[in-house]
C-alpha cells in the first residue's frame, strides 16, 4: 500500500506570550528517519499552554500527545508497515548508552524527544513508535496522558488496601483516579478538585469527590480516612493541601507543574519530618508505559472518551490555546485533528 504525500508539510511554532508562526517545510529538507508518520491527532496538554504563555523564550515546537498513520517505512524489515496505526512516544530511551545498559533508562544519554504533534507529518525512529491498532482518534490522543497517569501509579507502589487521594479533576487527575480503581484495585479513591462538583468524575464512576474548599476532616465528613497515597496532578501550590489529607507515614507524589514563577513554593518541612511522609516528584520521561496504556485504552476507551470535550482542526490551534487560557475551569480535554481527520 502507498500513501501519497505532498512536496511540503506545515508545522506550527509558538513563542511566549501567545505568538504563533506557521511554516511550510520541504520534504527534501528532511533528514533520514525510520518512518514518516501522518499526524492524525494530538492532545492539547497544559504544558503546551504553559509554553505558549511563558515557557517558550524563542520559537519552538510543542505538541507531544500524538499519533497517526505510517506513510513511509524506510527501514527494511522493520516492525511497522505503511498504513499502520501508531502512537508516538514523546520521549524514548536509546537502549544502548551506558546508562540504559545499566538499567537506568531514566538517565538515558541519548534520549529522543518527539515534539511534532502540530505538524502534518512527523519523522520517527522505530523505538519511538508503539502499535496502536484499534484505537480511534479520541483514544489515540489519550495514550500519552494515560502513560503519565500509569507512571504516577507505578511510582506510588499501590496496594489494593490503599486509600488513594488524587488532587485534580482534570484529564490527568481523572485518568489517575480511574486506573487506581480499575487497574490497581485500590480499596478507595478520592478526587479533590477546585469545582463544587465534577460531572466528568461522576461519569467515569469516581463517586468520592471532595471540593478543595471543603475540609475533609470536618464534621459531616467523619468517614474520610487520611490517604495512604496522595497523587498530585495540580500545580505546586497545592502541595500543602496534599499534606493535610495524607496519613502519617504516607506518600505524596506529584507531577503537577505551573508557569515558571509559580513552580517555586514555600513548604514547612517540619510537616514532612513529623508526619514522616515520603515526598516524591515523578517525571514520565522516558515513556515506559505506552504498551500498557494502549492495552488499557483498548478495553476502557468507551468510558474514557467522555473526557474529550473539544475536537478542533489544526487550522484552529491558535484560537484553541487562547480559548483554553481564558477558561476558568476544566471543560474536558481538547484534541487537535489533522486535515485528513476533519470531517
Amino acid at each position: 500500500m502507498t500513501i501519497r504525500t505532498p512536496e511540503t508539510y506545515e508545522r506550527v511554532l509558538v513563542k511566549a506570550p501567545f505568538e504563533f508562526r506557521r511554516e511550510r517545510v520541504s520534504f527534501s529538507e528532511l533528514c533520514d528517519a525510520d518512518y514518516l508518520i501522518r499526524v492524525d491527532v494530538c492532545g492539547l496538554c497544559r504544558s503546551d499552554l504553559h509554553a505558549a504563555a511563558s515557557w517558550a523564550g524563542d520559537w519552538q515546537e510543542v505538541g507531544h500527545e500524538f499519533g497517526g498513520t505510517v506513510v513511509t517505512a524506510r527501514r527494511a524489515g522493520g516492525r511497522f508497515a505503511v498504513g499502520d496505526r501508531v502512537a508516538v512516544r514523546n520521549a524514548s530511551p536509546c537502549g544502548q548508552c551506558s546508562r540504559c545498559r545499566e538499567g537506568a533508562s531514566r538517565a538515558c544519554e541519548r534520549l529522543v524527544v518527539n515534539m511534532q504533534g502540530f505538524r502534518d507529518y512527523a519523522l520517527c525512529d522505530e523505538r519511538s513508535l508503539v502499535d496502536a491498532s484499534g484505537l480511534d482518534d479520541d483514544a489515540l490522543a489519550l495514550v500519552e496522558p494515560t502513560n503519565v497517569a500509569l507512571d504516577l501509579l507505578h511510582a506510588a507502589q499501590l496496594e489494593p488496601s490503599h486509600h488513594v487521594a488524587v488532587l485534580g479533576s482534570g484529564t490527568l487527575g481523572l485518568l489517575t483516579a480511574y486506573f487506581a480503581r480499575h487497574a490497581w484495585d485500590a480499596s478507595r479513591v478520592t478526587v479533590l478538585g477546585r469545582l463544587p462538583a465534577a460531572p466528568l468524575a461522576d461519569a467515569l464512576g469516581v463517586r468520592d469527590y471532595v471540593p478543595f474548599e471543603s475540609r475533609p476532616h470536618a464534621p459531616g465528613r467523619a468517614s474520610f480516612r487520611p490517604a495512604d497515597r496522595v497523587l498530585v496532578t495540580t500545580p505546586p501550590s497545592t502541595i500543602e493541601r496534599a499534606l493535610t489529607v495524607c496519613r502519617p507515614g504516607g506518600w505524596v507524589l506529584t507531577v503537577g507543574l505551573d508557569d515558571t514563577e509559580r513552580c517555586r513554593i514555600s513548604l514547612d518541612i517540619s510537616r514532612l519530618i513529623f508526619g514522616q511522609h515520603t515526598f516524591k516528584g515523578v517525571c514520565a520521561a522516558p515513556n515506559r508505559h505506552f504498551e500498557q496504556a494502549i492495552g488499557l485504552l483498548r478495553r476502557h476507551a468507551g468510558t474514557l472518551r467522555q473526557l474529550i470535550g473539544r475536537r478542533v482542526a489544526r487550522a484552529n490551534l491558535e484560537s484553541a490555546l487562547q480559548a483554553w487560557h481564558s477558561r476558568s475551569h476544566y471543560e474536558g480535554k481538547t484534541i487537535v485533528l489533522g486535515p485528513e481527520r476533519v470531517q
